[in-house]
């Protein structure tokens, strides 16, 4: 009689299910494992084009040359990519080669696709240019910053030489745009009415933000 009421006890003990366990290399956890997230980690400059994927950002974004009125033969941009001038020991810069000397109404530029990049994070746009001494170039022009929202900042570089200058703009010196959530286009703009010099090459390097 004893030997069948162990039996009975063993069989009923292997038989009982086990409730709210999580069975991890054959082994048995009785608490599940909880789901660690953890922050993305925030650099303090964010390149977005250092110019060596050609017509290509970091953001996988097109760069490319646009024209007010295309079939105006007399305005025209186009890049290309220069390793004989660049700001550093390796890489390229964009050559930005523009013309807005027309007796129509003439501006063009470059843009770069940002594809709702989100530049809250950061506070400033940063970027390297200078003119070529030979051609000659214009000594201001306009940036633009756009998002999602349609909404558009814009800010006049000024003072560009024939030497490398480094440009930090502030994110709030940028007039027209108050959300860097989600943003959609940097561009560059000539306009024949604002240029010091209405066809010339400038280069530029290495567009980042920074905190």
């Amino acid at each position: 009689m004893k030997k069948i009421i162990f039996i009975i006890l063993v069989c009923f003990a292997s038989c009982t299910p086990i409730n709210d366990a999580v069975i991890f290399n054959n082994e048995i956890n009785q608490e599940p494992v909880k789901e660690v997230r953890t922050k993305s980690v925030i650099r303090s400059e964010w390149m977005i084009d250092d110019f060596n994927k050609k017509n290509r950002n970091s953001l996988k974004g097109n760069v490319n040359p646009w024209a007010f009125n295309p079939k105006d033969v007399n305005q025209i941009c186009k890049t290309k990519y220069s390793k004989a001038v660049r700001q550093g020991n390796k890489g390229f810069s964009l050559q930005i080669i523009y013309d807005v000397d027309s007796p129509s109404q003439a501006f063009n530029g470059i843009y770069s696709e940002l594809n709702n990049a989100d530049f809250s994070p950061y506070n400033n746009l940063v970027f390297w240019i200078k003119g070529d001494q030979g051609k000659g170039f214009t000594s201001t022009f306009k940036v633009e910053l756009k998002n999602s929202n349609n909404q558009t900042g814009t800010y006049y570089v000024q003072g560009v030489t024939e030497e490398w200058q480094k440009v930090v703009i502030p994110f709030s010196q940028f007039k027209g745009i108050s959300d860097f959530t989600s943003m959609k286009e940097f561009t560059v703009v000539f306009v024949d009415s604002e240029v010091t010099q209405k066809e010339g090459v400038l280069y530029m390097d290495d567009l980042s933000v920074t905190q």
